[in-house]
């Protein structure tokens, strides 16, 4: 049909499953922007023109060329960078898709060393979770500072904010604020 999507025809095509980044909005996951090259997970190596993941653990989709959330989220740690897949990995484990006990009981071979790496940076705990992909990334680039940063943060007279770094710096990244009435506006990031 003229108006299929082209990424379940590529998929099919090639008889393999959308997984890893090209899998992440199909599968509602936060990812600042998807892969140049399409990656797809299949059982042969005669896929052209993508990037080839072969371990499959999970079932697949029941209808669509997509492999399993689990299955995206084991080939995104163990490819993309590791922002990117923290925040894929965070937004499953937030909207209760997945649990650290199954991708790492998944990622057991010791090629695996490098998606076991990246997937110790993922908070599970959801009263200190990121709320969005932006905040992901600030945790790790502040992290990467060596800074010492707490998520989450209760500040008295000022209510929740995503950081504070070394005790001192509270910081909101993308949040909102609550007027007297209730209603939501905007806040600017603040650092």
């Amino acid at each position: 049909m003229p108006d299929a999507n082209p990424d379940f025809l590529f998929a099919l095509m090639r008889d393999g499953l959308i997984t890893c980044g090209s899998a992440a909005s199909y599968h509602g996951l936060w990812i600042r922007s998807a892969p140049d090259r399409r990656h797809l997970a299949t059982r042969h190596a005669r896929a052209q023109g993508c990037v080839s993941h072969r371990k499959l653990l999970f079932p697949p989709h029941h209808e669509l060329p997509l492999v399993s959330v689990e299955d995206a989220l084991i080939h995104a740690l163990g490819c993309m960078d590791a922002p990117q897949a923290v925040s894929m990995v965070e937004s499953a484990a937030r909207a209760g898709r997945v649990k650290r006990e199954t991708l790492w009981t998944a990622l057991d071979s010791r090629s695996d060393a490098r998606a076991r790496k990246v997937l110790a940076q993922v908070i599970f705990d959801t009263d200190r979770q990121a709320q969005s992909q932006p905040e992901v990334e600030a945790r790790l680039l502040f992290l990467a500072q060596g800074w010492e940063v707490e998520t989450q943060v209760w500040l008295p007279g000022v209510g929740t904010v995503d950081f504070r770094i070394e005790r001192v710096l509270p910081v909101e990244i993308d949040g909102f604020s609550t007027t007297v009435t209730g209603s939501r506006s905007p806040r600017t990031a603040t650092a």
